[in-house]
C-alpha cells in the first residue's frame, strides 16, 4: 500500500500550472502588439513553448494515469473517461489548426503540420485565413461558424468533466476554459471575438494551440482529483490494516 501511494503522491503538478499562468500572461502580452517580422518570430516561439509545456503536462497525465491503474482503484473510469473526453477536444482543436494551415496551400500533407513548421510558413501574417476558417468570413453572424462550434464543444467538454468530481470537490476546483461573454469599455464582447480574433493566421494558432494546452490542464485537474481519492482511501486501508480495532 505503502509503495502505491508514494507514487502518486510523487505526481505534483504545481509547478507546470504556475508557469502556465505567468507564460499565458506574456502571450497576450505579444499578440496586443503590431504584427511586424520580429513579432511574428516572438510569437512562433511562443507556439512552440506552448507545444513543450503541452508535452509536459500529457506525460504527467500519462503517469499520473498509470499509477492509479496500477492501484486498481475504482477510480480509473472517471481518468479514462476524462482523457477520452480530452483527447476528443484536444482533437477537433487540431483539426481547426490543420484547416487553416491547409488554406495556406504550402502544404499537401496535413500529417506534417507541426510546430517546427511554422517557421517556414510563408503566409505567418494573412489576415484572411483565420477569418475565413473561424468565422466563415462574417464576423457578425456566428451562428453557424466553426468559432461558435467550437465554444459549444467546449461547454459541453467542460460540464462532462466537472461530471466526473464529487459535489464537495466541483466548488474548489478551477477547470478553465471560461467561453462567458467578456465586458470591455464599449460593452459585452462574445467570447468567440474576443478570444479567436486575431490579425493573423499565426496568432490564431497560437490562441488554438493555448487553448490546447488548456484543455490538457483541465484534463490533469480532473486526473489529479481522483489521484487524491487513491491516496485517502489507501491510507484509510493502511489505518485499518494498523488499527484493526478502530476499523470494527
Amino acid at each position: 500500500y505503502i509503495g502505491k501511494t508514494d507514487s502518486v503522491k510523487k505526481l505534483n503538478f504545481s509547478n507546470e500550472a504556475n508557469f502556465l499562468i505567468l507564460f499565458t500572461a506574456f502571450s497576450f502580452f505579444v499578440w496586443g502588439l503590431t504584427m511586424g517580422k520580429e513579432t511574428l518570430s516572438a510569437i512562433v516561439n511562443i507556439e512552440q513553448n506552448i507545444n513543450k509545456i503541452d508535452s509536459v503536462v500529457s506525460i504527467n497525465n500519462n503517469l499520473t494515469f498509470q499509477s492509479i491503474k496500477s492501484t486498481g482503484s475504482s477510480q480509473i473510469d472517471k481518468v479514462e473517461k476524462a482523457r477520452l473526453l480530452s483527447n476528443e477536444m484536444y482533437t477537433y482543436i487540431k483539426k481547426l489548426k490543420n484547416d487553416m494551415l491547409m488554406r495556406t496551400e504550402e502544404f499537401k500533407d496535413s500529417s506534417v503540420l507541426d510546430t517546427l513548421h511554422l517557421q517556414y510558413l510563408k503566409a505567418l501574417g494573412n489576415k484572411e485565413i483565420p477569418i475565413q476558417t473561424l468565422f466563415a468570413g462574417d464576423l457578425k453572424d456566428l451562428s453557424k461558424s466553426k468559432a461558435r462550434e467550437l465554444k459549444t464543444k467546449l461547454d459541453a467538454y467542460k460540464k462532462a468533466l466537472l461530471e466526473l468530481v464529487s459535489e464537495n470537490a466541483c466548488k474548489g476546483i478551477f477547470i478553465g476554459l471560461n467561453t462567458d461573454s467578456v465586458k470591455t469599455d464599449d460593452g459585452y464582447v462574445q467570447w468567440e471575438l474576443y478570444a479567436l480574433k486575431t490579425n493573423t493566421l499565426i496568432g490564431s494558432l497560437t490562441i488554438l494551440s493555448e487553448l490546447q494546452l488548456n484543455v490538457r490542464v483541465a484534463e490533469a485537474t480532473v486526473i489529479q482529483l481522483n489521484a487524491s481519492n487513491v491516496i485517502k482511501n489507501q491510507l484509510y486501508e493502511i489505518y485499518k490494516l494498523r488499527n484493526p480495532k478502530d476499523s470494527n
